[in-house]
């Protein structure tokens, strides 16, 4: 089988955790990622504030953003509903400024103004808790009192919140070329690996791995991967007695926008979370499944992956799941995602040896095909609340054929890449509020907005 054949673990990052399996670690996602990112600003703010009394009222400013907004007076109205129903008090229908929201508030207990915004992919809200004055006596002495609470939250644009926004035509997507001197790349993932509020992109190879963005064009035009700091697997990792004849390999940036952290492996030297300076935190039970909080492990018999394990529980047993794997598979990609009503689901692409593909969405069979390329994604690319499959050719000239999933499998995308997909994985929303397709093409980084 060709090098194609190396698998690839989807990498997707903020909401698109699956359903919690053992016990979470500081480098793992938490559970509430599953919840939808209004429900997510509504519980980091509630906890940022004091108790709220009951007979207050919440009332949205007008949506700030940095992108036209076709629906942006129902999406702050749609924010004031999801945190006064948090708190368990009553919100206005419709957004207003500070002005206007004290003299809705009357008679109520306190006024919470909620001023939301959308910058850089997130959702944010600042929350501030203000005295309602009923006597006109004090009203006339201090007609604007100061907040009593003040809170903050933010949360990454999922597709609740995109459902206010402009659609996204995958269609239409463009593709941006970078060259890279790794070698042949064996897993890629994207997200903040420093902490510092902006993307980067991992590239995992046999030797090392590598961090770093895309250099702005030269003066030939020509766009390359810029490393900016990396670290051998020698130096993370002892080899293991026995190494497959073609590695497997996964990557996952961890912790959520502005947290930081990697989580690498390779078949030849197993699974490591590494800190944002890519030193070793702790070994893990395998390779990471990104997306979850498990880490695949693999049979030197079968030459491929036999189950799956918490990845904190280096020996425990493997996971009972609700749908059952193969026993064995070579590429695996999950998904946690939410509808455009806030509802969560969960998503699962299984590859197995022979080549079949098994996609499953909440437990029930989605989508079998036969002849399936190594790399496996499963995305919600355009935010709408359907999951997008990505998969690459088993045989000829290789490709990244894009499917929306949904009651009938619908293709969006087709790009070919002669040189071969070596690895694919998502940046989360940013600019834009669109997540961003990455993959290692030959001897290139693309990605595919």
């Amino acid at each position: 089988m060709s090098s194609a054949r190396r698998a690839l673990f989807s990498v997707w990052f903020g909401l698109a955790a699956v359903s919690p399996l053992g016990t979470a670690r500081a480098d793992e996602p938490p559970a509430r990622a599953q919840l939808s990112a209004l429900s997510l600003l509504a519980e980091g703010a509630a906890q940022g504030l004091p108790s709220v009394p009951r007979g207050a009222l919440v009332v949205a400013a007008p949506m700030k953003s940095g992108e036209p907004l076709s629906r942006g007076d129902e999406l702050a109205a749609r924010v004031a509903q999801v945190l006064a129903g948090r708190l368990g008090v009553r919100a206005h229908d419709k957004p207003a400024a500070l002005g206007v929201a004290r003299g809705l508030a009357g008679r109520a207990a306190s006024l919470v103004f909620v001023q939301p915004e959308l910058e850089r992919g997130e959702v944010r809200v600042v929350v501030d808790v203000y005295p309602v004055v009923d006597n006109s006596w004090e009203r006339l002495k201090n007609p604007a009192p100061a907040p009593k609470a003040h809170a903050f939250a933010k949360a990454p644009v999922d597709a609740e919140v995109r459902a206010f926004l402009p659609t996204v035509p995958l269609e239409q997507a463009k593709v941006t070329k970078a060259k890279h001197a790794e070698g042949e790349v064996l897993a890629v993932a994207c997200g903040d690996v420093d902490g510092d509020g902006s993307l980067e992109v991992a590239l995992v190879s046999s030797a090392r791995v590598a961090v770093g963005r895309l250099a702005p064009p030269d003066a030939k035009g020509l766009v390359s991967f810029r490393v900016e700091r990396s670290v051998a697997l020698r130096e993370l990792l002892p080899r293991v007695a026995v190494p497959l004849r073609e590695p497997l390999a996964g990557a996952w940036v961890s912790g959520g926008l502005s947290h930081g952290g990697l989580l690498v492996g390779t078949s030849d030297r197993g699974g490591a979370s590494l800190g944002p300076d890519l030193t070793v935190r702790h070994v893990l039970a395998g390779l990471p499944v990104p997306g979850g909080l498990s880490c695949a492990t693999v049979s030197a018999e079968a030459g491929a992956f036999d189950g799956l394990r918490p990845c904190s529980a280096a020996h425990g047993p493997k996971e009972p799941l609700a749908t059952p794997l193969p026993k064995v598979f070579d590429a695996i990609s999950e998904l946690a995602y939410v509808d455009a009503t806030g509802r969560g689901h969960a998503a699962r692409a299984v590859r197995e040896p022979s080549a079949k593909l098994r996609v499953t969405v909440d437990g029930a069979e989605a989508l079998v095909t036969e002849g399936a390329g190594a790399q496996v994604l499963l995305a919600d690319l355009d935010l709408d609340g359907t999951p997008e499959l990505v998969t690459t050719a088993n045989e000829g000239d290789d490709r990244l054929v894009v499917t929306s999933l949904g009651a009938k499998p619908t293709p969006r995308l087709r790009l070919d890449a002669k040189e071969g997909v070596r690895a694919l994985g998502t940046c989360p929303p940013e600019a834009q509020g669109r997540p961003v397709l990455v993959a290692a093409v030959g001897q290139e980084v693309w990605l595919v907005r």
